[in-house]
């Protein structure tokens, strides 16, 4: 029986915490475009936003990890396809439709659904095809 990788699931939070600091590093002047407020008015964000992201990684990196083990998802490639469907069906209406009501300019959302169109895919195929390697009995 297989079980959920915790080292796997840690080592994606932490890649994940890297990868938003990269991308929003990379995209933002395009992603505060389209916010309705400028970075002066924010002012300094102190530290929730990144205690909150730290805790959506690792819950999202905890339930692909169980997603993928209930389905049986055991390859790279098959936990890619998940990440997709679940970015397509799940993550990028859900956030089109948050954006759309908050007013949230399209540039913001662009750059927002860029970030999970790979992180998803990636993540799922991290977990599905390292914990394949892990069988534990």
């Amino acid at each position: 029986m297989q079980r959920i990788n915790h080292f796997a699931v840690f080592l994606l939070t932490l890649f994940a915490q890297a990868f938003h600091l990269a991308w929003y590093a990379l995209w933002r002047s395009a992603w505060g475009s389209g916010l309705l407020c400028s970075q002066q008015e924010v002012g300094a964000p102190g530290p929730a936003p990144f205690v909150s992201g730290i805790l959506a990684s690792l819950s999202i990196s905890y339930f692909l990890a169980w997603l993928n083990l209930r389905l049986e998802i055991r390859t790279y490639s098959a936990g890619a396809r998940l990440g997709a469907f679940l970015w397509l069906g799940l993550a990028a209406p859900i956030l089109a439709a948050h954006y759309a009501h908050m007013q949230i300019g399209w540039w913001t959302l662009i750059v927002d659904l860029g970030r999970d169109m790979l992180l998803l895919p990636f993540s799922a195929a991290i977990l599905a095809g390292w914990n394949a390697g892990s069988t534990r009995k």
